[in-house]
């Protein structure tokens, strides 16, 4: 279980609006997907590159640009899943009772954002719940996202293609699943405030 609270804590270090710890996060996450997902690891390594080409300033100003303006990309998982609609305040609000129950905090975010929602999964025991969140909201929540970023150029498409790619091998049954290695990253994996 620690290697996969390890996973998930990283992916949600990616999923975040960026800080100093988005850089010990892929690296983590290149070297663990690296056998079990190449592909995944490819684009974290990708967008490594443009973290060191564009720099921590763009890089936030491009995570801004992808997600907090339109709706259609935004990082809140429930609004992908279920719209304007009550249902949304009710999911949200099952999510804050499980984050009370782990002695966690969403931070500044509202508890349905996907950073919040990893963060949760690295807490939580694994299980038929941690499955069923993963396969039933974040695949498909993550998958609207990316199509809301297709007519973008950023590098933020990449990157949610590879948590993609990595939820959808955790999703696998354990027979079927190839295993992910993920050793904690070097600097506080506290969420971070913009």
């Amino acid at each position: 279980m620690a290697e996969t609270a390890h996973l998930w804590e990283a992916l949600a270090q990616v999923a975040e609006y960026p800080s100093p710890a988005l850089r010990p996060a892929l690296d983590a996450l290149v070297e663990a997907c690296s056998s079990a997902v190449p592909e995944a690891a490819a684009e974290f390594r990708k967008f490594s590159d443009a973290l060191d080409r564009l720099g921590l300033a763009r890089i936030e100003e491009l995570y801004s640009a992808a997600f907090d303006f339109e709706a259609n990309s935004s990082p809140y998982v429930g609004y992908h899943l279920f719209g304007e609609d009550p249902r949304r305040s009710l999911f949200m609000a099952r999510l804050k009772e499980r984050y009370l129950e782990l002695g966690l905090d969403a931070g500044v975010e509202l508890p349905d954002h996907l950073a919040a929602i990893l963060r949760l999964l690295a807490a939580a025991p694994e299980g038929e719940e941690a499955a069923e969140l993963v396969a039933d909201c974040l695949v498909p929540a993550i998958a609207k996202m990316c199509a809301g970023l297709d007519s973008k150029d950023t590098p933020y498409r990449g990157l949610l293609r590879a948590i993609s790619q990595v939820l959808e091998e955790q999703a696998k049954p354990a027979s079927a699943r190839r295993e992910i290695p993920c050793r904690p990253f070097s600097l506080s994996s506290s969420p971070t405030s913009r």
